[in-house]
């Protein structure tokens, strides 16, 4: 969840550097875009690696590369159109501001995104069974030796075949 919630951060100041005046030094903006960019490419490692690590728990070895290349292929998917999407809202943030309508508008659209990217992220992860933390396999074998009587613990049956 601290990724999703660290990606609306990202998502909320990228378009900070386009706040600056005019007269602003060079290094200025050229720092907070490191800063935005750094932020940006953390926050993605952290959400991907945490989905990638859950996807490799929730299934058995056998479904483990059709589940990858799903996964592969739907980040692929978010990665082609996603440039699209955001050059789309600066666009229209660009339009507002031009016109006056609405006071910096990129920062309201894009906080926006953020925080429905974190809502959405904190939501779906909170839904996912603390069992996922585990591999498969030991959940399977766990949830075996339990059905036997080798472990008196008492394990949720939920998600894990």
């Amino acid at each position: 969840r601290g990724g999703f919630v660290l990606s609306s951060l990202a998502a909320t100041l990228l378009p900070f550097p386009s706040l600056l005046p005019e007269g602003a030094p060079r290094w200025a903006l050229i720092s907070l875009l490191c800063l935005c960019q750094a932020l940006t490419r953390m926050s993605g490692t952290v959400v991907f690696s945490a989905i990638i690590l859950l996807m490799a728990n929730a299934v058995d070895s056998q479904y483990l590369g059709r589940l990858n290349g799903t996964g592969q292929s739907m980040a692929s998917f978010a990665r082609t159109f996603g440039p699209t999407v955001g050059g789309l809202v600066w666009a229209q943030a660009e339009a507002a501001a031009a016109s006056k309508a609405v006071p910096v508008p990129q920062l309201w659209a894009f906080a926006l995104i953020g925080v429905l990217c974190a809502t959405l992220g904190s939501v779906v992860s909170s839904r996912v069974p603390r069992d996922f933390d585990v591999p498969h396999r030991e959940r399977v074998e766990k949830r075996r030796g339990a059905i036997a009587g080798e472990d008196d613990e008492e394990l949720p049956l939920d998600g894990l075949l």
